[in-house]
C-alpha cells in the first residue's frame, strides 16, 4: 500500500538517523599552514549527499534533502560528479548545527560502525566547543581521532549494540 507522505519534523523521530546510516559521513578536518598559527583549523563535519534525480523513478530528493538542511540550520548545495552527475549536498559543521546534531542522536543513536566514527566526531565536536582544537595538545587529539575514522578504523567495538535488546 501507499501511504502518504510523512511531513513531521525529522528532528523528532529516528528516520534520519536510519538515512545518515546508509548516506552519511562524519569527518574531522585539521588543517595547518606553515606562515603562522592564524589559519590552522580544527573541524568536525555532517555530509550527506544524494544524487538530484533517482534514475530509476526519475524522482527528485529535492523535497527531502531541502527538509533535512533546514533541520540542521544548513544550506542545500550541489555537486558534481564525473562532470556531469549532479548531486544535492548537506555539510554541518558550524557550532549551531554540530548542536542539533549532537542532541539528536543523545536521542535516536547510530548503531553500525558510523557510531563509532559519531563518538571521534563527537569528541572532536567537544574540543572545539572548550575551544582547546585550538591548544597543540587538542590539535593533536584531532590529529588522533581522525586517524582512526572511517576507512582508517581498526578498532571496532560494539557494546553498544546491547542497548537494541530494549527494543
Amino acid at each position: 500500500p501507499t501511504h502518504n507522505v510523512d511531513n513531521s519534523n525529522l528532528l523528532y523521530n529516528a528516520w534520519l538517523a536510519g538515512f545518515i546510516e546508509a548516506d552519511g559521513s562524519f569527518d574531522i578536518r585539521v588543517s595547518q599552514t606553515s606562515g603562522g598559527s592564524s589559519k590552522n583549523r580544527v573541524s568536525a563535519r555532517l555530509r550527506l549527499e544524494q544524487r538530484k534525480i533517482y534514475p530509476n523513478t526519475g524522482n527528485s530528493y529535492f523535497d527531502i534533502m531541502t527538509s533535512i538542511a533546514t533541520a540542521l540550520g544548513v544550506s542545500l548545495n550541489l555537486s558534481t560528479h564525473n562532470g556531469n552527475v549532479e548531486y544535492f549536498l548537506i555539510s554541518a559543521s558550524s557550532t549551531k548545527s554540530r548542536s542539533i546534531i549532537v542532541n539528536y542522536f543523545t536521542q535516536f543513536p547510530l548503531f553500525s560502525s558510523k557510531r563509532l566514527n559519531y563518538l571521534d566526531w563527537l569528541a572532536c565536536h567537544y574540543l572545539i566547543v572548550s575551544n582547546n582544537h585550538i591548544t597543540p595538545e587538542g590539535r593533536a587529539q584531532a590529529l588522533k581521532l581522525k586517524s582512526g575514522m572511517n576507512s582508517k578504523r581498526t578498532f571496532f567495538k560494539w557494546d553498544h549494540l546491547e542497548s537494541l535488546k530494549s527494543y
